[in-house]
């Protein structure tokens, strides 16, 4: 055999094994379950503390790179670091107010099965989300509305149905600022 036809044989194995492996890797939607925990902070406001934050994500992979994503998140308490943005009751004692962000949505996911156990990812949500301000045990304040977040990150397979992710995502113009999260979670396939 001539160099030319061995090349062209080792091509068209290398071809047809990377075929069997992404018929049998991605044949059928792959449904994923994933909870994180993170912390939430205020980017462009410089009086909120992080507070940390849960989210739980559904995702129907029906192509092998192309998935739709339906999640639900719970922030704990951003607290108001400037006396300015403190309660006072009625014995003029100063209480911080505390901010509580929750919600649920729906994005659309995009990976990159760049080798079986490394899998970026880029994500795009819609987020309905709730504030609550509350100080002395009450509530003081609601906000509410739809904003759009947008994140970049990597699953890393372990095992066939168990894996880690780690993740950066923002939302934008949460109530008139936008929150960064930074995130580690789980992955369990189905």
């Amino acid at each position: 055999m001539d160099r030319l036809s061995r090349r062209i044989l080792f091509t068209l194995l290398l071809l047809s094994g990377g075929q069997a492996f992404a018929a049998k890797s991605f044949a059928t939607p792959t449904f994923i379950l994933s909870p994180s925990v993170g912390e939430a902070s205020p980017s462009d406001i410089d009086d909120y503390s992080s507070a940390a934050y849960l989210r739980i994500d559904a995702t129907l992979f029906i192509k092998p790179q192309l998935g739709l994503n339906f999640f639900l998140t719970d922030s704990s308490d951003f607290r108001l670091n400037d006396a300015d943005y403190r309660y006072y009751d009625s014995s003029n004692l100063e209480h911080p107010v505390s901010l509580y962000l929750k919600g649920r949505g729906i994005g659309v996911i995009g990976k990159w099965p760049l080798h079986p156990h490394v899998q970026p990812y880029v994500r795009a949500d819609y987020f309905d989300w709730k504030l609550e301000a509350r100080a002395l045990n009450r509530t003081v304040g609601r906000d509410h509305g739809g904003s759009i977040g947008l994140a970049i990150g990597v699953q890393l397979p372990l095992y066939s149905r168990f894996g880690i992710k780690a993740e950066a995502l923002r939302y934008f113009d949460i109530s008139g600022t936008d929150i960064d999260q930074l995130a580690l979670g789980w992955t369990f396939a189905y």
